[in-house]
């Protein structure tokens, strides 16, 4: 065959040989069998390389499945990075069945950016599941900056993410849902409501000027600092931050 055949036209053609050889390696001696493990070990290895390349998690599972009970080349240096790949891939598709199951929205989030720093191919995102979780996700793109950010202070341990709750919550700059879902990411950490009593708590200088556009928000901080700056006050310890009125 030619064309975009020839890759299958090669696998094939392997894996009829190596077959063929299987049936005489009782007949073959030492030489024919170390020729039959090196034949085996090419295929095994094409067929990760090719099920990494498409990222089909089908194709995956049956060629690291393949290499590991069949070819019994779980020690194998390539064998063992589409095996930790794949663990990795399943645990990410258990995060997004969850999140999508749960309507959790920062899992989700979460789950399909591990997800697709895999470096998988792109039938990955033909799989039914990640493309339910990719179609729901994608509401989450005017957001990114601030959810990016909140996903991050999440590891910074729940005094982090309650400060920057409080600032996002103020600047009213997420849609309802995505307020919700920080809120209830936040109703789950531990030791939360200690964290937000001092956070709540801290001592707050609000300047409102009315009429103010909110696409104008940097502008007009910089110019506070500035005149702040101009009246002897230290600005370079001061936490300024925008917020706008709800309704």
């Amino acid at each position: 065959r030619g064309g975009g055949d020839g890759a299958d036209w090669k696998v094939g053609a392997r894996d009829w040989l190596v077959g063929d050889m299987k049936a005489l390696e009782g007949h073959m001696g030492a030489k024919g069998s170390s020729l039959l493990a090196s034949l085996e070990s090419t295929n095994v290895k094409a067929l990760l390389a090719r099920a990494l390349e498409e990222g089909d998690p089908k194709a995956l599972r049956k060629a690291v499945r393949y290499a590991t009970c069949r070819a019994r080349m779980g020690k194998d240096a390539d064998v063992r990075h589409a095996q930790l790949v794949l663990s990795k891939l399943e645990r990410c598709l258990v995060e997004c069945r969850d999140g999508l199951l749960e309507g959790n929205v920062m899992k989700l989030h979460r789950a399909i950016m591990a997800t697709m720093g895999l470096g998988l191919g792109p039938r990955l995102l033909e799989d039914p599941l990640m493309a339910q979780a990719r179609e729901r996700h994608s509401t989450w793109a005017p957001y990114r900056p601030y959810l990016t950010q909140l996903d991050s202070a999440l590891g910074g341990g729940v005094d982090r993410y309650c400060g920057l709750w409080a600032e996002v919550m103020e600047s009213a700059v997420l849609s309802d849902e995505w307020e919700r879902a920080a809120s209830l990411q936040l109703a789950h950490l531990a030791g939360v409501q200690p964290a937000l009593e001092k956070v709540l708590a801290r001592p707050q200088l609000r300047l409102r000027y009315a009429g103010a556009e909110w696409r104008d928000r940097n502008r007009l901080q910089a110019m506070v600092q500035r005149r702040l700056s101009e009246l002897g006050v230290e600005v370079l310890h001061l936490r300024l931050r925008p917020a706008r009125e709800r309704g």
